[in-house]
């Protein structure tokens, strides 16, 4: 992704003022009231990371949950920061 369009998107979250997770790719993910459907986000965002890998199952895995916890810490830390 160029960093216009990033950046683009970067400007209009900020104005807007909506609470997202950003990954290590670049995909912002949309902070919602609901912890079970932002566990699904994440989860459907892990599965798409392990189909574009073409490493080893396990390499998958290890991939998977370093993104999950990634993810699931800056929601966190999202959701203390506005409270």
């Amino acid at each position: 992704m160029s960093s216009t369009v990033t950046g683009r998107r970067d400007d209009a979250n900020k104005k807007s003022g909506l609470p997202i997770i950003r990954c290590l790719c670049g995909t912002e993910i949309l902070i919602v009231p609901s912890i079970k459907h932002m566990s699904v986000a994440i989860e459907n965002h892990v599965a798409k990371h392990k189909r574009q890998l073409k490493d080893t199952r396990q390499a998958k895995e290890v991939e998977g949950e370093l993104i999950r916890d990634f993810l699931s810490t800056q929601m966190f830390e999202r959701i203390i920061e506005r409270a």
